[in-house]
């Protein structure tokens, strides 16, 4: 050994000694990089099971539900506070819906989210209309005509309900005639 080692060693011993602790008690417990390491395992491990868990819930259903409600509600609005027509034009198969105001062109559109689809919407005039286009229409009255529009996703179904001129819209879970 050298003379450096050996005044390591000497000088390692006599900090043992003035703190009085065996050697095997100074190697318990872990390293704050031991930590983190399995901190970031856990949480890679997390993120990829989190995906399974969010399709087990109904929730992404459930916030597509509302979502729907609220467009239909806000439309419903537009037309009887601006006294114009505003339609709502549900494409079934792309499970999407466009928004179109007085003049005729389209204002907005978008998708339903996390895999929910349309299944079909029910209106006394049309009756069932399970794929192509359905619209709602929306005057200075309000909507004349009772629907009920059901998604699903993986097999839970939703039914929104929409009511004749007051635009009042409930939502509830399962499908409902």
């Amino acid at each position: 050994m050298t003379l450096i080692s050996k005044a390591g060693i000497s000088a390692s011993r006599n900090l043992l000694q003035r703190c009085k602790l065996p050697c095997s008690d100074m190697e318990v417990g872990f390293s704050l990089l031991e930590i983190i390491v399995v901190m970031f395992i856990i949480s890679v491990v997390m993120m990829a099971a989190m995906p399974d868990f969010l399709a087990l819930s109904d929730e992404p259903l459930k916030r597509e539900a509302m979502r729907l409600a609220s467009l239909i509600r806000y439309e419903n609005d537009q037309a009887v506070t601006r006294k114009e027509t505003h339609e709502i034009r549900f494409d079934l198969e792309r499970s999407a819906w466009t928004v179109i105001v007085a003049d005729g062109k389209p204002n907005r559109s978008g998708r339903l989210n996390h895999n929910v689809r349309f299944l079909d919407i029910v209106t006394p005039s049309r009756g069932k209309i399970d794929r192509g286009t359905q619209t709602l229409k929306f005057t200075s009255e309000g909507l004349i005509d009772p629907t009920i529009i059901h998604i699903e996703r993986e097999k839970l179904q939703f039914s929104i309900i929409i009511y004749p001129y007051a635009a009042h819209v409930e939502t509830y879970e399962g499908y409902k005639e």
